[in-house]
């Protein structure tokens, strides 16, 4: 698929996902979020500041995600890097939340797109809200790649505003890993985000996160991030 028939299946489905949330009265929030660092899955994507704009419609269990990489700092011919789109299913399940899901990993630039799917369960009314995600791997470099992440999570009130405190950790299987690289322990983090609704239906966050590579035989150290980096953001429900 030629990047421009990307982009313009993105556009139609980001038209599409709106004008659906207003036909079905579903429920649809807009995100906009930027960051010091883009740093995923404990590697550093990139240094430069990232801007990452979000569109998630939700009706009956279902949520289509939308979200994209702007990089501020690109050397090629766009500076929309990436577009993820993204489709979950809640289970009818009452002893505890379970998801399923599909992700479409998109690259304007050409690249060959990346698709994985993913289970995530987190139960009801526990301390520290676990929540145990995995995502499988099915084509693109990501094609028999396993990673397993599970964080923990604590949000006390500050004032007029709230502050999440989250703690987790990935392991990740590389199907195409050679040695001296293995399965294992990959990355850990600590975020710190404080929000604040400002106005009906619209909020402001500001965060913190630090990031370690556990393993470098899993990420290779040139790869990983190591440090801190920060971002704010503002929501509004449409």
């Amino acid at each position: 698929m030629s990047r421009v028939a990307k982009m313009l299946g993105s556009a139609a489905l980001v038209a599409f996902a709106v004008n659906t949330s207003t036909a079905l009265a579903a429920d649809a929030d807009a995100t906009l979020e930027v960051n010091s660092d883009y740093v995923f899955r404990g590697v550093d994507v990139s240094k430069d500041v990232a801007v990452h704009p979000t569109i998630a419609v939700s009706h009956e269990g279902f949520t289509f995600t939308t979200w994209a990489w702007w990089d501020t700092d690109s050397k090629t011919k766009t500076d929309m890097n990436e577009v993820d789109l993204s489709l979950e299913y809640a289970l009818p399940i009452e002893e505890a939340n379970v998801s399923v899901g599909w992700i479409e990993y998109l690259y304007p630039e050409g690249g060959t797109s990346d698709r994985e799917i993913s289970v995530s369960v987190s139960g009801n009314d526990i301390p520290l809200n676990p929540v145990l995600s995995a995502y499988f791997g099915l084509e693109g470099a990501v094609d028999g790649d396993i990673y397993v992440n599970l964080e923990v999570s604590h949000e006390v009130p500050v004032g007029d505003a709230s502050l999440t405190v989250t703690a987790a950790a990935g392991w990740f299987d590389d199907d195409k890993a050679v040695a001296p690289l293995d399965s294992g322990l990959a990355d850990g983090r600590v975020n710190a985000t404080l929000s604040m609704e400002i106005a009906e239906g619209t909020s402001i966050s500001a965060q913190i996160e630090y990031n370690t590579n556990l393993d470098d035989d899993v990420i290779p150290d040139v790869a990983a991030r190591d440090g801190v980096w920060g971002g704010v953001s503002i929501s509004r429900v449409l």
